[in-house]
């Protein structure tokens, strides 16, 4: 019993000073990309949600939850997620494409960009994010 209270501390500890060095990592991004605090905020919650549903998987299976028995519960779980974002395909492909933007948008605030279209081409200046 407490050899199992010592690994959850321990996990937890784990997971809190993770999750600060990610914080503070993606602040640090957000700020080399001039990127709004309100997108940096909900890229860091997105991200914290995924390290502590890794975090909580890895702790049930060491704590002597099968193997199978969380693997079923994980599936589950992405799997009604996974229908529940199908039925609002929007959200899933925003929710990506933030994300993406996020960590891989070459350009800054305030850069010149020219969109080519066929019909009609349109620049402009990056204004926010």
């Amino acid at each position: 019993m407490l050899n199992h209270l010592l690994m959850i501390i321990v996990y937890l500890a784990v997971f809190f000073v993770a999750q600060r060095q990610l914080n503070k990592w993606i602040h640090l991004q957000a700020e080399k990309k001039q990127v709004s605090e309100v997108r940096s905020r909900l890229i860091s919650r997105l991200i914290s949600y995924l390290l502590f549903f890794v975090t909580l998987s890895i702790m049930a299976v060491s704590l002597g939850l099968g193997y199978q028995e969380v693997s079923l519960f994980v599936s589950s779980a992405f799997a009604v997620l996974g229908v529940a974002l199908f039925a609002q395909w929007s959200i899933l492909s925003n929710i990506t494409a933030g994300v993406l933007i996020f960590f891989a948008f070459p350009y800054r605030i305030g850069d010149r960009i020219k969109i080519v279209d066929k019909e009609e081409n349109m620049s402009g200046i990056i204004v926010e994010m």
